[in-house]
């Protein structure tokens, strides 16, 4: 083999490394040296990076090599990683804080709500605010009452409220107030005769058809209809518990609210086959006769009184007979009723008198303290006829319906009573007095 000279070496040769760091300032100051195989580099140190010439700290934050819950700090040639607020750990591994766990953080009113790195103080229903100063409560009633409807109340309490329904009524829903049907619920609510009628939030009792409550405090009666003359004026009523009902009179025919006559007359052999048969309102009458020669039937002799109503004369004439009511009675078309004189002043009571209604009739009745003479009505003398008995010092005097009687004394002024007719005496109470002695007239 021949031999080559290489970089002053002749081959075969063995090559040394060369310590470059030997060589004086190969790097700067602030740098350490180090050599390597065949070079060598400059090292600043841990947390930096060698740029040639300078040495630039390594902003280690960039790698995230902190826990996503910390803050990484970058500094020179170094780095620090802390908990954030809510974490506990040493930066590179950061666990939550439960701080539901620790006692009083939120409001009595609140529930405490953990959350990563935090917690939250939500108020409870029926409260209002942030959670941890205060909580609340919220009035549900001042809006839309609350929601209670129907003559319901809201009721406000701590944290809510309810609806509360007045008697009667049954609360649906915890916010609707339905009425309660005691005429269903309640067991026989009414008395007898009585008929249940349901109203809003009560009910009632009053009387069923065909009676009346002559009181507030009386049961319910029977009530008598016909009293109020619901039947036709020729039909008969008669009263009923409950109720009544009308029956057409002999002679008509009908409901009983209306009745029409019956015509007798259209009846075979109603009267003799030689006698004329003539229709009357409720009756019929027959001519009787031979054939040839008719006379008249009396009718007020046949009916035996009850041709006529009662409080009427019964008149025959030729073919027929009239009825003619009592003087003091009035015929309605049907029946004679009584005629009040007091009332339609058909005549003229004397003065100082009342005028009292009769069947039939009428009288005049003299006022207390005046007395029947003739047709008038005079005043009675009660001091003449020693009726009054009047005290000492007194005087009686008579006036027109009453007396009085003055009181006189050398020291008192005048005083005077009134008597109330006719002979009770009334004193007004007043105290008499003298240098020696009281006294009082009193009531008699």
């Amino acid at each position: 083999m021949n031999a080559q000279k290489i970089l002053g070496c002749v081959l075969p040769c063995r090559c040394d490394d060369i310590n470059e760091c030997a060589q004086p300032n190969i790097c700067p100051s602030v740098t350490t040296c180090v050599n390597t195989d065949g070079s060598y580099y400059c090292d600043c140190g841990k947390g930096y990076n060698f740029s040639g010439t300078n040495c630039i700290d390594i902003n280690e934050c960039e790698a995230k090599i902190c826990s996503s819950n910390a803050t990484c700090t970058n500094s020179p040639g170094s780095y620090t990683c802390q908990c954030l607020k809510g974490f506990l750990g040493n930066g590179s591994v950061c666990e939550d804080v439960d701080e539901c766990s620790t006692p009083s953080q939120c409001h009595f009113n609140s529930i405490c709500t953990n959350l990563p790195g935090s917690y939250s103080c939500p108020c409870k229903v029926g409260y209002s605010g942030n959670g941890m100063p205060q909580c609340n409560d919220i009035n549900e009633c001042l809006v839309d009452n609350g929601g209670c409807s129907n003559k319901a109340t809201c009721l406000n309490s701590q944290g809510s409220f309810t609806c509360q329904c007045p008697p009667g009524f049954l609360l649906i829903n915890k916010t609707l107030c339905q009425d309660i049907n005691e005429c269903e619920t309640l067991n026989n609510p009414c008395g007898v005769n009585e008929e249940c009628k349901n109203t809003d939030g009560s009910y009632n009792c009053p009387c069923q058809v065909g009676y009346y409550r002559p009181a507030s405090n009386m049961a319910c009666v029977d009530m008598d209809e016909c009293k109020n003359k619901p039947c036709h004026p020729n039909a008969t009523c008669l009263n009923t518990i409950g109720s009544y009902s009308c029956t057409c009179k002999r002679e008509f025919t009908g409901n009983g609210s209306y009745c029409m006559d019956i015509d007798e007359c259209k009846t075979s052999n109603i009267c003799h086959s030689r006698a004329l048969c003539t229709n009357l309102i409720g009756g019929f009458l027959c001519y009787e006769g031979n054939g040839t020669d008719c006379w008249d039937v009396n009718e007020c002799d046949q009916s035996q009184g009850h041709a006529c109503p009662s409080f009427s004369h019964c008149f025959n004439t030729n073919g027929s007979y009239i009825c003619t009511c009592w003087e003091g009675f009035q015929s309605n078309g049907t029946l004679c009723e009584d005629i009040d004189e007091c009332t339609n002043r058909s005549f003229v009571c004397p003065d100082n008198s009342t005028c009292r209604n009769l069947e039939g009739s009428y009288n005049c009745l003299c006022d207390q303290g005046f007395s029947e003479n003739g047709s008038l009505c005079l005043d009675i003398n009660e001091c003449f006829l020693g009726l009054i008995k009047c005290p000492n010092f007194s005087n009686c005097i008579n006036k027109i319906g009453y007396s009085i009687f003055n009181v006189t004394h050398d020291y008192l002024p005048m005083y005077s009573c009134v008597q109330y007719r006719p002979l009770y005496l009334k004193f007004w109470s007043r105290l008499f007095q003298d240098d020696n002695s009281s006294y009082a007239v009193t009531e008699t």
